[in-house]
């Protein structure tokens, strides 16, 4: 059998968190994920992060830390700009260069666009996206769901799901669940007060794991601080690697009661690859990627949340780890990619949207 030949990928990730996070990081975890797949598939990948970032690949260092923990640091959009520059100017070529910056880099284009893809992390809140295209409209993007790509008007020449390494997390058949999880930014848009909410209605503990970004500080103080001392409540800051397989493999049921729509949730995959169910309001990304009644519930609020809590005591775990494996996996993810790659790199046809 012939072995296809090693492509030259380029991953630009952002800058506001290492590759892969310490603790808390989505985007960056996923980056994480896909560039050692494909360094372990042969191909030739460089990765542009920030400095303290590990990987298998050659790492550019576009900042000397993650710029959350650098005091230093000029800030996120200068260093994921730097990168995006390092990344169009570097020495070696590249047969396709990987965006995972969104629209910070559509400035950058110009010629470059034939070999560029980039997958959107984010929602295109306020038309952000089709504002910024200035003329380009065959920048190959990616969505992450069919009700993100749905809601612009961009190239989308793809929908690729998430997928996670399957070795970071655990799934321990007898396990025996003993509360409800939270686990996310502690903003109002991620519902962590209404999480507690749920759980106490359930008459069960909660455990929430996360941190709250200066952003979010009047509300941690003045409405979520106060619920944290709750019978039942426990806040256990922020967690990752082990800690977070173990923290979700214990829970009966994540939470996630977000109020505002987003592009994906990767919290959910994890909690679905340790088995664990997910109660998720009615919002885009929950309604693509919870499968109701077999990896857990779409509600319309706590009301319904708490009903489906009850149901996810006995659901089947050992199902929802399936359906993870059947749909999230960091290999069907890459060969994904790489498929799409391809196509870029030879001007396919093909390259007009496609459900996945």
């Amino acid at each position: 059998m012939t072995m296809s030949i090693p492509l030259r990928i380029a991953q630009v990730a952002p800058m506001w968190e290492s590759v892969p996070p310490a603790t808390y990081g989505g985007v960056e975890r996923v980056v994480s994920h896909l560039t050692e797949e494909l360094v372990r598939l042969g191909h030739d990948v460089t990765l542009f992060a920030s400095g303290d970032s590990v990987t298998r690949a050659r790492l550019i260092s576009c900042s000397r830390r993650a710029w959350w923990r650098d005091p230093l640091s000029p800030g996120a959009l200068r260093e994921s700009l730097r990168a995006m520059s390092e990344a169009l100017c570097d020495e070696r070529p590249f047969d396709v260069v990987h965006f995972h910056t969104d629209y910070l880099k559509f400035p950058e284009w110009n010629d470059y666009v034939s070999r560029a893809v980039t997958t959107a992390h984010l929602l295109n809140e306020d038309g952000f996206y089709d504002e910024l295209r200035w003329g380009r409209p065959s920048a190959f993007m990616v969505s992450l769901t069919k009700s993100q790509a749905s809601m612009s008007s961009m190239n989308w020449v793809r929908t690729i799901n998430l997928g996670l390494d399957d070795s970071e997390v655990q799934f321990n058949e007898g396990q025996r669940p003993e509360y409800l999880a939270f686990m996310g930014r502690l903003s109002p848009n991620k519902g962590p007060e209404r999480a507690i909410s749920i759980a106490q209605r359930s008459r069960l503990p909660i455990k929430l794991a996360g941190r709250s970004d200066e952003l979010d500080g009047d509300h941690f103080r003045t409405v979520l601080q106060p619920l944290l001392t709750l019978p039942g409540v426990e806040y256990i800051g922020e967690v990752g690697g082990i800690r977070k397989a173990e923290f979700l493999s214990n829970a009966i049921a994540l939470l996630f009661p977000i109020s505002v729509p987003e592009a994906f949730g990767t919290i959910m995959v994890e909690a679905m690859a340790c088995g664990t169910p997910v109660v998720g309001f009615n919002e885009v990304p929950v309604t693509d990627v919870v499968d109701g009644g077999l990896t857990g519930w779409i509600v319309k609020g706590e009301d319904e949340a708490v009903e489906a809590v009850a149901k996810c005591v006995t659901m089947d775990r050992k199902a929802v780890r399936r359906r993870f494996e059947e749909r999230f996996t960091v290999a069907r993810m890459a060969a994904n990619y790489v498929s799409l790659y391809k196509d870029v790199i030879h001007g396919s046809k093909s390259l007009l949207r496609r459900d996945i």
